[in-house]
């Protein structure tokens, strides 16, 4: 199982540079292609974490966290954006480094 997880794997490297050298970056073909890498991978880390990773309690813990800041995050960035946008240096990349 562990062989098949980690030869399913794609590397963006090469499929940027090949996308990159062709011109296929700038076409909708070549975004969906890159997207696909992109889930192809995430589902290889997935799998990975699943085979390695204990799933205790602490599991629990992180994913309802992280499903309770997918919902909560997009409003607080609305308002800090509309806030404080013009007022203080980089406060965008400054709350994506916090987050």
């Amino acid at each position: 199982m562990l062989t098949g997880i980690a030869l399913s794997t794609t590397s963006m490297a090469v499929v940027y540079s090949v996308m990159l050298e062709y011109g296929l970056n700038k076409t909708g073909f070549g975004k969906s292609l890159l997207g696909s890498c992109f889930v192809n991978d995430l589902g290889t880390v997935i799998g990975l974490g699943l085979i390695f990773a204990p799933f205790t309690y602490k599991s629990l813990i992180f994913i309802a966290v992280t499903v309770l800041l997918i919902f909560v995050l997009p409003a607080v960035t609305n308002f800090l954006i509309e806030r404080f946008a013009y007022k203080t240096a980089a406060i965008r990349t400054k709350w994506i480094l916090f987050v």
